[in-house]
């Protein structure tokens, strides 16, 4: 959420940040704009355009950084980086500078991505990539295509600084592949007064739920059809592949139960459904949510049969293992995760510095007083407390507005909560098995369809999974 401007929360309390704003064209001209800054502050280039020169026009080195959609956050980044820093100068690699350009003069996401791991699997590509949102990023680490940036972090870092669950989140096999520069956490949550105080469930345990509370036949209010619920559970649920038995039943469990609602129907967690999904970016995200359904939810968690659940989503960048320019790279990470830029420019996510964290709950666990304009009501509104830009959808629906509600600050409990919660996530490719989870959906299809029975289908499941696994051995 982006709540509000200046001492209202937009940096909460980064107050007056003077961000400067920069008309960028596509090819990466700077428009209108006679301050001497370099092109984007580092060359907002689409990809499939030559690199050029590894060396800028005023000597320093060229590191090139590669992302699909550079939102503001990076772009700025970029700017700050290339305005202060003596040796290096950092290229952004983009696909499209802004979402809402037509299709026709941009690059599709899936275009881009696959040219650009082609060319960091032929030891090419750029300096700085990211991948831990993609279901690919496990292979980068099985292509040895990603540098060990545990070495950087034990010489330059102090892990005492940062979350553990932030700075660990890309670890595998001892050695660190990739800094996130913010996070959010994803997961579902339900009615604590049908919950109680579950910290995590399986799919056995969230189906006794169900047939304990038969008012409830739908699990979640998918937008999606058939398979949905099944492409959740292995992306999420951290599943034993070879626990035949519990694939067969959510495989039969999504087939036969509901997936949505009416478009009109309120979403009640207890009700109509037993749980929603939820992104959590800030603390002040929980108390929005309670106050969004009108009830004291429980963090139940996505189904996880390591009933864990939470789920760390976050960009986490990586250095090339190709890369001739790995200290400029790593100099670039540093600044993402330094104090200036997560003070700054990480305005919209977690930080996973300690101690912004603490500013963030000490900062709402105290009363606070402000104004600002209503546009529709044409008057300063002043406000005692912290601004929850939900209000409740039992409101909306009832008078066809919206309506800020204000909370005088957040409890000790919900702090310790989302405390909990930072603690616990885990980023999805910890455990994602693309491969395995493709199998399972490319087969269960065909009972979706009606087209082979649930029998058949099992059996060609156990069938490819184990010879997959056997292979891998």
């Amino acid at each position: 959420h982006n709540r509000g401007e200046g001492s209202h929360y937009g940096g909460y309390w980064f107050a007056e940040i003077n961000i400067k704003k920069l008309e960028i064209g596509l090819q990466g001209e700077v428009a209108g704009n006679g301050d001497g800054v370099a092109v984007l502050g580092g060359g907002l280039r689409p990809r499939g355009q030559a690199h050029g020169s590894q060396t800028h026009e005023d000597g320093r080195s060229i590191v090139t950084l590669s992302v699909y959609f550079p939102d503001e956050a990076i772009r700025q980044a970029v700017i700050a980086f290339n305005e202060t820093n003596p040796d290096y100068y950092v290229e952004l690699l983009c696909g499209n500078k802004d979402m809402d350009t037509p299709s026709i003069n941009r690059i599709s996401a899936t275009d881009y991505w696959n040219q650009e791991m082609m060319e960091i699997f032929a030891g090419k590509g750029p300096d700085i990539f990211t991948k831990t949102l993609q279901t690919s990023y496990n292979s980068y680490i099985d292509k040895g295509v990603m540098e060990d940036l545990t070495p950087y972090i034990k010489r330059d870092l102090d892990p005492n600084d940062y979350l553990p669950s932030s700075l660990y989140a890309y670890e595998r096999h001892g050695k660190i592949y990739a800094l996130e520069s913010g996070f959010s956490l994803n997961l579902s949550v339900g009615n604590r007064e049908i919950l109680g105080d579950r910290t995590g469930w399986s799919f056995t345990q969230m189906q006794k739920t169900m047939q304990e509370n038969p008012q409830i036949n739908i699990y979640q209010n998918y937008y999606g059809d058939t398979g949905s619920f099944l492409s959740d559970y292995l992306t999420y649920g951290n599943p034993d592949y070879t626990d035949f038995a519990t694939l067969r039943s959510c495989i039969e469990f999504d087939k036969n139960h509901p997936k949505r609602l009416s478009h009109d129907e309120l979403i009640i967690p207890g009700e109509n459904v037993l749980v929603v999904n939820v992104v959590i970016s800030d603390p002040l995200d929980w108390a929005d949510y309670e106050a969004l359904y009108g009830q004291t939810l429980t963090p139940v968690g996505f189904i996880d049969e390591q009933n864990t659940g939470v789920f760390h989503d976050g960009f986490g960048w990586s250095i090339n293992a190709a890369s001739q320019q790995k200290e400029g790279a790593w100099t670039f990470l540093k600044f993402l995760l330094s104090e200036e830029y997560q003070r700054t420019y990480n305005t919209s996510r977690f930080s996973p510095l300690k101690s912004l964290l603490e500013e963030q709950f000490n900062y709402y666990s105290t009363p606070q007083t402000g104004s600002y304009y209503d546009n529709t009501l044409q008057e300063m509104i002043t406000y005692q407390g912290h601004i929850l830009m939900e209000a409740s959808q039992a409101h909306m629906q009832q008078n066809g507005y919206w309506k800020d509600i204000y909370i005088e600050c957040l409890t000790s409990e919900q702090i310790q909560l989302v405390r909990n919660l930072i603690d616990r996530s885990r980023p999805i490719s910890s455990h994602l098995n693309t491969t395995l989870n493709d199998i399972i959906m490319e087969e269960a299809d065909a009972y979706f369809k009606d087209s082979h029975s649930l029998d058949d289908v099992m059996q060609n499941i156990e069938n490819r999974v184990i010879l997959y696994l056997e292979e891998q051995e």
